[in-house]
């Protein structure tokens, strides 16, 4: 995106602007020229607090604002200013990169961060849900092989038949309980 330049006056007329202002907001550099600062800015409490900022500080570093443009649609753009002495007057000489699309982009980015973050909770809450389940399961299959397996093999190891064998599946079926 090109960077505007511009040099105005505190009252915010323009003096002087390079000619990416035509790409960056539809003006001509003698359109531009003709008029006020003030007249761009959305929110027009936006060139007070740059100026607070600027009379203070002496420049403004990175500040975002919206202008509205030649074709009423609204920009984002990051603004820094420096003053200038130009004559013997004190003047801004400002530079201003439209962020509109980073702005776009970083909206995309946040919400879908957001619904990553919603279908993570989500995930989660299944995770749980599956192990209470698997537990209960578990608890299940052990209810069962204890009522009805165990009982069973320990009758048949009473009775001698392959004992070796009996204690072997007695003991598997414990370990899958356990």
């Amino acid at each position: 995106a090109p960077i505007l330049i511009a040099i105005t006056t505190p009252e915010g007329n323009a003096l002087a602007v390079n000619n990416a202002i035509t790409e960056l907001s539809g003006y001509t550099p003698e359109e531009f020229i003709v008029k006020n600062m003030n007249d761009i800015y959305v929110d027009p409490d936006d060139r007070k607090r740059i100026l607070a900022i600027f009379r203070k500080e002496g420049r403004v570093r990175n500040f975002e604002t919206r202008f509205k443009i030649k074709d009423n649609r609204i920009i984002t753009v990051l603004l820094n200013t420096d003053a200038i002495e130009f004559g013997d007057k004190r003047m801004i000489l400002a530079t201003v990169r439209d962020i509109t699309e980073q702005k776009r982009t970083e909206e995309i980015l946040e919400k879908q961060k957001e619904s990553l973050e919603q279908k993570n909770a989500a995930l989660s809450e299944i995770l749980v849900q599956i192990e209470i389940e698997k537990n209960k399961i578990k608890k299940q299959i052990a209810a069962n092989v204890d009522e009805l397996i165990l009982p069973i093999v320990k009758k048949l190891s009473k009775k001698g038949a392959c004992r070796k064998n009996v204690q072997l599946l007695e003991h598997n079926l414990k370990s899958l309980t356990d």
